[in-house]
């Protein structure tokens, strides 16, 4: 009995927290991001939206085991935090994963150290959402990944962070992760907008000198 009432409880915070990344997606969306004393504002409904994932895998037994492993994860920093909290509102719901990857060049072009490389090669701002594209191909798309390819992102990130024996998972962990799973498409997204993999990476070493 208390395992229905644990799971209902789960869902309802599984409700609450898509709310608040729609929220986040429109204060980002809004410039608030962009903005150095609103961007508080921003970082702590991100966090809000964090802090309800958890309690939603607490309270659902059948996740219960995955939430333990999660509190040996790397804390995000708060650009990859807000990356992938844009992302779980955006990339679901791409038509193509052509698509996927495009939205994550818009996303990463915003924020951190990648955000910085990106603009500083003249990468440019483009809104999140795509062109309407069919309905019928959304619908099967979303059907054949949804927001287990965020998740994944981040998995990877924090095990990337990891493997450099750090603590805190940044926009450079975040991106390598989308270069690894998206591979040409991504490359093909960054090469629309006047940019490759090997400029932006050549910008984060350069950025690391200093």
């Amino acid at each position: 009995m208390l395992s229905n009432v644990n799971a209902d409880f789960s869902a309802r915070a599984a409700k609450l927290r898509r709310k608040t990344l729609e929220l986040v997606d429109e204060l980002s969306q809004a410039g608030l991001a962009q903005d150095r004393g609103a961007s508080e504002a921003l970082i702590r409904v991100v966090s809000a939206a964090n802090q309800l994932g958890v309690a939603e895998a607490l309270l659902d037994p059948a996740r219960g085991t995955s939430a333990a492993a999660d509190a040996g994860r790397p804390q995000l920093s708060q650009d990859a935090a807000i990356v992938l909290a844009l992302a779980a509102t955006a990339v679901p719901f791409a038509a193509s994963r052509e698509d996927e990857a495009e939205r994550w060049v818009r996303i990463l072009r915003m924020h951190g150290q990648v955000g910085s490389a990106m603009q500083s090669l003249g990468v440019p701002e483009a809104p999140l959402e795509s062109p309407a594209q069919d309905p019928g191909s959304r619908v099967e798309h979303q059907a054949e990944g949804g927001s287990d390819v965020v998740e994944a992102i981040g998995d990877r990130a924090a095990d990337l962070t990891r493997r450099r024996a750090a603590d805190t998972v940044t926009t450079v962990d975040v991106f390598f992760a989308v270069l690894e799973a998206y591979g040409p498409a991504f490359d093909r997204a960054l090469y629309a907008r006047g940019a490759t993999r090997d400029d932006v990476i050549a910008r984060l070493a350069a950025a690391a000198r200093v």
